[in-house]
């Protein structure tokens, strides 16, 4: 069950980290405004020397007017090469040609040519050395200066010849820069006009400048025109000589390779342009296609007639279409009948039978020799085949080899060829741009017009007056915001408690506010018995509060009230913190153990009365130096009489029986000490007391001062309980403390009101 509790409140309490981001930034801002609002004296103080000395300045200035003249740039009134060729782009109204022309107007060459031409340098307003000073004209007091001192001693005068500067040279340029620094030229939002300003003291000259500066710069870019186009015909009549004799360098190329290897070229039966060795590479390759048919056929016919042959047979087309066997088969056949014709007729031992049958075998041998000689024939046909086609099958191979060689040397023939016609193309791209420029040069338009004159200006341009007085009060407000920041932040006085923390780990156990610095320690101890119930009152109850608020459970019977430095406000303290105590019925006793500077007798109106240091070297009993005031259970123990050695006193045993006695009779102890870090008093009397309080002035000591009589307390061993805020103004301190300091002021004063 714990464990659910914590984990639903740390998801509803588990602050987001850019939130409080924005807050601590907000609270800086917060802080800072209030430390501004504490020293607004300071920062009124800054705003009206500012604002009073920039006037004085302001009134010093003279008066300058401002002229304008606007040209525009207009390249369609007369475009040049508006094609964009590579030889010279066309003008182009873009920005970087606008911004161009302007650099044309503000150049350093434009502003000296009218320098010279209005003879700027005998005007006091650009030429400083003839210029009057006056209280804000530096440049003047500065030439005037120079040229005393060159008169007078020679100082600054061998500088010019040391550099072989002439010094009409250097006048020169400084009006140049004078002229350059009172001349813009600005393009009017994203038009094409742009407007060339001037400023002077005279608003005619103004005018007159910024009118002269525009008609210059037409002037000076029309002839620049008329040159730049002059040095374009030359230079594309040079590329042009170049580009004949590359063209005609080229082509000659071409046909010197062509001839050193051969790559001619002719036309075939069809019109189509071939390499003559392509052409008869092509013509063989036919050829022995025919040859190998040829050579095919003639093998096939011939073992036909083998394979007739060897069968007997005889009707091969080549046997039958021969003339002398038919001729022979003729005489066969009649033979054979007159064999028969005989055999029918004649026995065949008969004489004429014989040589019939003798006739036939002749015949018929003789026919079989016509066949062989047929089938040699044939044999003799493929064998003259089969060479022809050897014979072309080599001519092919050496066609071929010379078409590979050929084709290697045509790569380089084909990159003479292009690189001819590539110049060619050029060539031609340049005469027809040669002849457009022709055609255009009795066109001598500027590209730019002026379409408003300056005239002389009615009010002047500087000083704006308003605009820089409302600057000057800007930058005093944050000078002087700056300066509070910076006061500060280099002060290291005690304001919040957490100066208090850091410096010493200790916390603060009261705020005591002021009360003005009139009021005495007396006159504030009698506040607080008339007015019970102020907030200085409240305050020492709470410091009481604060006190007693012991770690260990008990409170503490005696505390010792100490200070870094005098003047803090430890005795005030004390006595008011006494009598608050004391108020709230309790027995209290406060002792001045400030044996040097006493003020608790002043405060308490005692007077020279026995005290401590009596009692201490026993020339006084403990009631001789007990004084009670009336009405209240306060009793006060003085310093007594001055005595020369106030350590050796309070190092004695003496107050260590003084505090036993009193710690019987009395609630509370109250012992003011010495500063610690003046005397070693308090060091001695720490180590007597329960508790020791240290009081810090508010806003005036500072944090290494308190960390220092810290730990000179603790070294001894001091029970330091805290430290106290004295001389507290609370509406600075809520600035300092909190957030929102208005609302914590208006509750707490509404709250001690009520």
């Amino acid at each position: 069950m714990p464990m659910n509790i914590q984990t639903e409140r740390g998801r509803s309490t588990a602050p987001d980290w850019t939130m409080s981001m924005f807050v601590g930034q907000r609270d800086d801002v917060i802080r800072s405004l209030g430390h501004i609002k504490r020293r607004w004296r300071l920062v009124l103080a800054i705003l009206v020397a500012v604002v009073l000395a920039t006037t004085f300045i302001v009134l010093q200035m003279p008066p300058r007017y401002t002229a304008e003249a606007k040209i525009l740039v207009d390249p369609r009134s007369a475009r040049f090469l508006e094609e964009q060729t590579p030889t010279m782009p066309g003008m182009l109204v873009d920005r970087e040609s606008i911004e161009s022309e302007i650099q044309i107007i503000t150049s350093r060459q434009l502003a000296a040519r009218l320098v010279d031409r209005l003879n700027l340098i005998e005007i006091p307003e650009f030429n400083a050395e003839l210029a009057t000073p006056s209280f804000i004209n530096v440049a003047a007091w500065t030439a005037q200066a120079r040229a005393y001192l060159e008169r007078t001693f020679g100082i600054g005068g061998d500088t010019e010849v040391e550099t072989g500067i002439d010094p009409d040279a250097r006048i020169r340029s400084k009006v140049i820069d004078a002229f350059s620094k009172n001349l813009s030229a600005v393009r009017e939002g994203q038009s094409r006009v742009i407007t060339v300003s001037m400023t002077a003291k005279n608003p005619v000259r103004a005018a007159e400048i910024a009118n002269a500066v525009s008609e210059y710069y037409l002037v000076d870019h029309l002839d620049n025109k008329l040159a730049q186009r002059r040095r374009t015909s030359k230079w594309l009549e040079q590329r042009l000589a170049e580009l004949k004799t590359a063209v005609a360098a080229s082509e000659r190329a071409v046909e010197d390779y062509r001839r050193a290897t051969g790559l001619f070229e002719t036309q075939d039966d069809f019109g189509r342009v071939q390499r003559l060795d392509t052409q008869q590479l092509t013509k063989t390759n036919s050829e022995l296609i025919d040859a190998r048919a040829d050579r095919t056929h003639l093998e096939a016919k011939l073992r036909e007639a083998e394979a007739s042959r060897s069968r007997g047979q005889e009707d091969v087309p080549e046997v039958i279409s021969s003339n002398v066997v038919a001729q022979l088969r003729a005489q066969e056949t009649r033979a054979t009948q007159r064999v028969a014709d005989l055999q029918s007729d004649y026995g065949p031992r008969h004489p004429r039978l014989i040589a019939a049958e003798n006739e036939l075998v002749e015949i018929r041998t003789n026919i079989k020799k016509e066949i062989a000689r047929i089938i040699a024939g044939m044999r003799n046909e493929v064998a003259r085949a089969r060479a022809r086609e050897s014979a072309l099958e080599t001519a092919v191979k050496q066609f071929e080899r010379k078409t590979a060689d050929q084709n290697s040397r045509q790569i380089r023939l084909n990159e003479l060829a292009r690189e001819a016609e590539a110049n060619q193309q050029i060539l031609e791209q340049f005469m027809s741009q040669t002849k457009q420029i022709a055609a255009r040069q009795a066109l001598q338009e500027p590209d730019s017009r002026i379409i408003a004159y300056a005239e002389p200006p009615v009010t002047p341009s500087w000083p704006k007056k308003q605009l820089i007085l409302l600057v000057a009060a800007l930058g005093a407000l944050m000078l002087g915001s700056a300066l509070v920041l910076f006061l500060e932040r280099v002060n290291s006085a005690v304001r919040t408690e957490s100066d208090v923390e850091e410096a010493t780990g200790l916390r603060v156990v009261g705020v005591i506010p002021s009360m003005g610095r009139r009021r005495s320690g007396a006159s504030l101890t009698r506040a607080i018995v008339k007015h019970p119930s102020s907030h200085f009152a409240e305050a020492m109850r709470s410091v009481h509060t604060s006190l007693l608020m012991d770690p260990s459970g008990t409170p503490p019977k005696s505390i010792l009230i100490t200070s870094a430095y005098p003047g803090e406000g430890k005795s005030t303290v004390a006595a008011c913190f006494a009598r608050a105590v004391a108020d709230q019925g309790l027995r209290v006793a406060i002792i001045d153990a400030d044996l040097r500077r006493p003020q608790i007798a002043k405060i308490f109106g005692l007077g020279d009365k026995p005290g401590l240091s009596d009692l201490l070297l026993r020339q006084a009993s403990l009631q001789d130096v007990l004084h009670a005031e009336k009405g209240a259970t306060l009793c006060v123990i003085p310093s007594g009489s001055k005595k020369s050695a106030p350590a050796n006193l309070l190092a004695g045993d003496g107050l260590s029986s003084l505090f036993a006695k009193l710690s019987e009779h009395f609630d509370l102890i109250v012992v003011d000490t010495p500063p610690v870090l003046v005397v070693s008093d308090a060091l001695l009397v720490c180590r007597h007391v329960d508790s020791t309080a240290m009081i810090v002035r508010w806003n005036d000591t500072g944090r290494e001062d308190v960390l220092k009589g810290v730990r000179q307390l603790r070294e001894v061993g001091a029970n330091i309980r805290g430290i106290i805020l004295n001389v507290v103004k609370m509406r600075d301190y809520a600035g300092y403390s909190y957030s929102k300091p208005n609302a914590y002021m208006r509750a707490y004063s509404r709250y001690y009101r009520s």
